[in-house]
C-alpha cells in the first residue's frame, strides 16, 4: 500500500487551492490524488476516482513527496516555438471578443502593433 506522508495544514490548503482553481485539468486530478492519498484512499481507489492507472498515480504521489506543489505540474514539452508572443495573443483575444468580418485584417493589424512597440 502506498500513501504520502500525512500532510501539513499549509499543503493540504495549497493542494485544495489547486484542486478548485487550477486552469490545467491534469494538474487539478493529481492535486486531488494526494489530498485523498493522505486520507487513506489505495492506489486503486484512486485509479477508479481520477481515472488513471494505478502506476500513473504512483508516480504523482512520488513526484510529490519529491517536489512538493511544483512536482504536480507538467514538465516542459519540446515543440515548434510560437509564432505570436503573449502580448499579440492578448492583443488578438481582445479583437477577437466582437464579431469580426476579415480575420486576416485582425492578424495584421495585431502584428503591426507589435512592430510598432
Amino acid at each position: 500500500m502506498k500513501f504520502v506522508s500525512p500532510l501539513s495544514e499549509a499543503d493540504q490548503a495549497d493542494l485544495a487551492a489547486v484542486y478548485r482553481s487550477s486552469p490545467s485539468y491534469r494538474q487539478r486530478q493529481r492535486a486531488q490524488a494526494v489530498l485523498l492519498s493522505a486520507k487513506g484512499f489505495t492506489l486503486d481507489q484512486l485509479s477508479d476516482i481520477v481515472e488513471a492507472e494505478s502506476a500513473t498515480i504512483s508516480h504523482w504521489l512520488d513526484q510529490w513527496q519529491a517536489h512538493g506543489l511544483p512536482g504536480l505540474s507538467d514538465a516542459p514539452k519540446s515543440g515548434r516555438p510560437r509564432k505570436i508572443d503573449a502580448v499579440v495573443e492578448a492583443h488578438l483575444h481582445d479583437i477577437l471578443q466582437f464579431p469580426t468580418p476579415n480575420l486576416k485584417a485582425a492578424l495584421e493589424e495585431a502584428l503591426q502593433k507589435k512592430g510598432s512597440k
